[in-house]
């Protein structure tokens, strides 16, 4: 199984024709749009603690409640971000960023939406997910 999580604004079908591809070769491709950061909806887009935690709840649904489920290998699992959605990959795998890297980068570019992010979570814990 390959979970997708799209970029900042996207949906599911943002990177459709991978999917495709994945699922043509044998795959099971699970391609979320994340709540609240999405194409019609962006009232969460600085939320990285929620958008680990739709792709926890993703994996919990597909592994345990999903009919298909016994088709699943739970320690055969991949994941697939882009932009926000890679960034989102990285944290649900327990990755803990280094936010002092791009300190110089924000004190000429404090407006940019990468430092208003910043400003937002870098203090925050981020669980990464139980599978």
């Amino acid at each position: 199984m390959i979970v997708f999580s799209h970029g900042t604004g996207g949906s599911w079908s943002g990177h459709l024709d991978t999917a495709a591809a994945l699922a043509s070769e044998g795959y099971v491709v699970v391609a979320m749009t994340e709540p609240g950061d999405n194409w019609r909806d962006q009232s969460r887009v600085t939320d990285l603690v929620g958008r680990t935690r739709a792709l926890s709840a993703t994996l919990d649904y597909m592994l345990s409640r999903w009919l298909g489920r016994t088709r699943l290998d739970s320690t055969r699992i991949g994941a697939f971000g882009f932009s926000a959605g890679g960034l989102t990959v990285l944290l649900a795998l327990g990755a803990k960023p280094d936010f002092a890297r791009i300190a110089s980068w924000c004190q000429t570019q404090p407006h940019s939406f990468t430092c208003a992010l910043l400003r937002i979570v870098k203090n925050r814990w981020i669980q990464p997910c139980p599978i």
